[in-house]
C-alpha cells in the first residue's frame, strides 16, 4: 500500500466517523421517565430525590418537577427554607425554580409532569 492510498483511506475513515457521530438519528427515540407516588409529595412541599438530581414540588397550580442542576456551572443545588441554594457560587432559586440571586442567569430547568392516577410521571428530558 502506498503512502498516498493510506492517507486517503485514513481521511475517508475520519470523514465517515464524523458523519456517523454528528448526523445519526437518536439512539432510543423514547423519552426517559420516572414515576413517583403522588402521595409521597407533601402538599405545599417537595419530594427531593438527590440521586436523580430532581425535586417534585406540590404547588397550587399542580405538581412541578425541577432539575436540581444549577444553570450557572452545573453544581447540584440544595433545598433550603427559601427554595434552593447553589453550594458552589451562591445562586438562589425560589421553590418554583425561578432565579432569586445570581451569578446564575437562568432559572432551574422545569421538567414536564403528568398525572397518571395515583402516580406522577416526570419526563426526564425537557420539552423543546
Amino acid at each position: 500500500m502506498t503512502r498516498r492510498k493510506f492517507f486517503r483511506l485514513l481521511g475517508a475513515g475520519v470523514a465517515i466517523g464524523f458523519v456517523y457521530k454528528y448526523f445519526r438519528p437518536s439512539s432510543t427515540g423514547r423519552s426517559r421517565q420516572l414515576a413517583v407516588s403522588a402521595l409521597s409529595v407533601p402538599k405545599g412541599g417537595a419530594l427531593v430525590m438527590p440521586k436523580q438530581h430532581l425535586a417534585v414540588i406540590s404547588l397550587q397550580g399542580g405538581p412541578l418537577a425541577l432539575d436540581m442542576t444549577c444553570t450557572h456551572l452545573g453544581c447540584i443545588v440544595q433545598p433550603n427554607e427559601d427554595g434552593f441554594l447553589c453550594p458552589c457560587h451562591g445562586s438562589a432559586f425560589a421553590p418554583d425554580g425561578s432565579l432569586l440571586k445570581g451569578p446564575a442567569k437562568k432559572p432551574l430547568l422545569r421538567l414536564p409532569v403528568h398525572s397518571g392516577g395515583d402516580r406522577l410521571i416526570v419526563n426526564l428530558q425537557a420539552e423543546a
